[in-house]
């Protein structure tokens, strides 16, 4: 029986309960470090709000899908003379 063994068989006996539990806590202090602080979003944007801050730029590009004619109807729309 090696020395590795002998540790091994001692770490998991019963008497090694409060070396179990300070590894587990000491674990979960240094997970918790590691884990991002980052800030928050101070904003309450709901769907069909005007965002009203800085704006928003994706890393990365993506299509917007749009039916042509509902873009059309939109542009028509803006371009009418308003209301008296």
């Amino acid at each position: 029986m090696s020395a590795n063994d002998s540790r091994t068989r001692r770490f998991l006996s019963a008497g090694s309960m409060t070396t179990k539990i300070l590894l587990g806590v000491s674990l979960v202090f240094l997970i918790s470090l590691m884990l991002p602080r980052g800030s928050t979003f101070n904003f309450a944007i709901e769907v069909g709000d005007i965002w009203n801050a800085d704006d928003v730029i994706a890393p990365f590009t993506f299509p917007i899908l749009r039916d042509p004619t509902a873009v059309q109807a939109e542009i028509d729309s803006a371009t009418l003379p308003p209301l008296p």
